[in-house]
């Protein structure tokens, strides 16, 4: 084996192999893991790929997969937050959740087995004089709010909410 494999090896596989060459016979070995895009070993469950993420494609993807009122849910909650400002882009992170940036990260949207949920990344130093948080309430940064089937959104709250994560992400930038 190449001295290049064996330092891509665990320090424990390298030193019997090691041992085991000096036999002069031969060893099959395969290290464990996928090959992430550079060349390195990855020792994990997630197999790399090498292709481009297309956050909308992602995302209308997601909302199909859920056909039901959950993918309607976000359907409606992603058009409410994009129409708040033009300037909001979308991404897809974290193992398949989107994402909606400007500056910063404003919210990360995910669906889950009996609700929707948005997750404000600074929620906690938000005001929310409409009630919205429902979720996440004891924590020190971020803030959720849990949508269950029947939830009616009004979109003027949650446009302002998200107007005023905005501020506070191009407020902490300046600093």
């Amino acid at each position: 084996m190449p001295d290049a494999a064996l330092q891509q090896l665990r320090p424990g596989h390298a030193a019997i192999l090691a041992i085991f060459s000096t036999l002069g016979e031969p060893i099959p070995v395969r290290p464990r893991g996928s090959r992430k895009p550079d060349g390195r070993i990855a020792f994990g469950y997630r197999k790399w790929e090498a292709r481009a993420v297309n956050a909308a494609e992602e995302i209308d993807a997601l909302i199909a997969k859920n056909a039901d009122w959950r993918g309607g849910m976000l359907a409606h909650l992603r058009a409410t937050i994009l129409a708040t400002d033009p300037a909001i882009v979308e991404t897809w992170k974290w193992m398949g959740s989107p994402v909606w940036e400007l500056g910063g990260i404003i919210c990360v949207g995910n669906i889950h087995k009996n609700k929707a949920k948005l997750t404000f990344m600074d929620g906690a130093a938000l005001a929310d004089p409409d009630h919205l948080f429902n979720a996440e309430l004891e924590g020190i940064k971020r803030r959720a709010i849990d949508f269950f089937e029947g939830d009616q959104t009004t979109p003027e709250s949650l446009q302002a909410l998200i107007r005023s994560a905005v501020a506070h992400i191009q407020g902490r930038a300046k600093i």
